[in-house]
């Protein structure tokens, strides 16, 4: 029940939108909505990039139905696609809507004042002269990055349990750090863990992980050839996962790209240990359009654990934009079984996903996402505890559409509709919400929904409503959620429960290298008692 972010109660802006945080020396923010277009253990990839302004260490709130909202930090960008790293352990769904809070000025380039003369000029010479670049020796090296610390502590008076957990993170990027061109890409986590457990002994923790540390360089204008090579994902296929090794892609005429990949895939546990998991990847990407409009791929990845043959993974991409209204974004995993697999064999669709969104005019918006998903006949250990039986025969196919529509500038509708089946069942849910803003103060947005989701074991209804008001000393935001919790089987009072929350923050940002926020989280009703805060520092640099 720990909570990770004091970011929780961010609220759905209408359109993106500057936001002030009673600062005159703040770096402004801008608000931009994203969606989910695929999932891939912490990792949430979104349908807008840094064509969006989004960047490296810019925070994500991800508002799934009937379920607090939930934070993330942006790990990398591609010009219309982004990876985000969620901060706790959670199940999201395609198609979950999200905010990206974006530093506009951040996104500034400063340049110097133009020293050089100009000298003579003639009326015969065109009036773009040729231009002088500086070579990788004569650029200076620069830095940009930040350092987060957070402390989280929940007591759970239910069952006098009680957690706490501290954190610190630095991720920071060196352009030209050898001067040879190229970026040194860096992000460290340090976790500090304890559990109190009634009845059992209690539980400490600390490590050091190492998320990305990766240098990359070539891939420019001038240079066809791009290497990277450290703990990295890739840019172009974050489906074959997060690779100890080196990737080589080659931009051809058109601009088109070939690439191959080769290293060690770290275990997908918190120490993310390297070395039993070797995988070999080769990959093609068609691109079409100036700005890559229309980006085709389809690649091969081959892995072997413990030295013994085991994944053959066949993943195909499609990212297309027909116009500044319309997107589309789908990726389609197949696996491959042979002679040594024992529960499958020929070729399943394994992993499908498909966001899609319209934009009518500046005032209306509509979404279209599905996904499905099999578990995969594995010898690594990609997850935990799956039964033999579910390896065989479990599947989940999701479809849902969402919508919003503003009323003037004040005042946005949105709805949400999901419908799921799987090997046994099928069920639903939907969701709809109102965002004023200005309602009854100033510089404030009040938001009112309910939802109503019907799952496999349980039928979730429930409302939630929340305030957010921007004052000279920060921001303060509250939110309150009720939800009844229909549980199938169940015997007595565990049949039906009701369940309540109240969570509150404050954020202030002091000039343009920190930010501070609090937050405080109470959640009561049947069989639930619990108090978590914490904080949560920024320092950028």
């Amino acid at each position: 029940m720990t909570l990770f972010g004091p970011w929780f109660f961010a609220l759905a802006a209408p359109t993106p939108l500057a936001v002030s945080t009673g600062d005159a020396d703040a770096p402004a923010e801008e608000i931009v909505e994203v969606h989910v277009t695929a999932l891939s253990g912490k990792s949430v990839y979104l349908d807008r990039g840094s064509d969006a302004k989004l960047a490296v260490g810019d925070r994500v709130v991800f508002f799934p139905a009937g379920a607090p909202p939930i934070e993330a930090l942006v790990r990398s960008t591609t010009k219309q696609s982004a990876r985000a790293e969620l901060s706790i352990d959670a199940t999201l769904e395609i198609g979950t809507r999200g905010e990206a809070h974006v530093d506009v000025e951040g996104t500034k380039i400063e340049h110097p004042p133009w020293e050089k003369p100009i000298g003579e000029t003639s009326p015969d010479l065109p009036l773009l002269a040729p231009w002088e670049s500086t070579t990788s020796k004569e650029r200076e090296v620069e830095w940009h990055g930040r350092v987060t610390t957070s402390v989280d502590w929940t007591e759970d008076r239910q069952d006098g349990d009680s957690y706490w957990l501290a954190r610190t993170g630095l991720t920071f990027q060196v352009e030209n750090p050898f001067h040879r061109g190229g970026e040194l890409d860096v992000d460290l986590d340090l976790f500090a863990r304890r559990a109190d457990v009634a009845g059992s002994d209690d539980e400490d923790e600390s490590s050091l992980r190492i998320d990305r540390l990766s240098y990359e360089w070539g891939g420019t204008r001038t240079e066809d050839t791009h290497w990277q090579v450290g703990r990295f994902f890739s840019k172009e296929f974050p489906e074959f996962g997060i690779l100890d090794g080196a990737e080589w892609v080659r931009r051809l005429d058109g601009g088109d790209r070939v690439g191959a990949q080769l290293g060690f895939l770290p275990e997908p546990t918190p120490e993310m240990d390297t070395g039993k998991d070797v995988s070999a990847a080769l990959f093609y990407r068609w691109v079409r359009g100036e700005n890559e409009e229309f980006s085709l791929g389809t690649g091969y990845q081959k892995t072997w654990h413990e030295g013994d043959a085991d994944r053959d993974l066949w993943v195909t991409n499609l990212s297309w934009r027909p116009s500044k209204t319309w997107s589309i974004w789908s990726s389609a995993w197949v696996d491959l079984y042979g002679a040594n697999d024992v529960q499958k064999s020929g070729a399943e669709l394994t992993q499908y996903f498909l966001n899609s969104s319209w934009r009518f005019g500046t005032d209306k918006g509509l979404g279209l996402h599905a996904s499905h998903f099999r578990f995969p006949e594995l010898l690594r250990n990609e997850f935990d505890q799956v039964a033999a039986s579910s390896i065989f025969d479990a599947e989940n196919t999701r479809i849902g559409v969402d919508g919003w529509k503003d009323f003037g500038k004040d005042f946005r509708l949105s709805a949400r509709l999901d419908q799921f089946s799987d090997q046994d069942d099928d069920g639903y849910g939907l969701s709809l919400r109102g965002t004023w803003r200005d309602l009854f103060l100033e510089q404030s947005r009040f938001d009112l929904g309910a939802f109503y989701d019907q799952g496999v074991y349980s039928t979730v209804t429930g409302a939630h409503a929340s305030l957010s008001k921007t004052f000279d000393l920060g921001q303060l935001s509250g939110t309150y959620e009720y939800a009844e919790h229909e549980n199938d089987d169940f015997l007595g009072s565990q049949g039906t429960l009701s369940q309540q929350s109240l969570r509150g923050s404050w954020q202030k940002s002091f000039g343009r290298d920190w930010s501070l926020s609090l937050f405080l989280d109470r959640r009561f009703g049947d069989e639930l008692d619990a108090w978590s805060l914490g904080f949560y520092l920024v320092r950028r640099f």
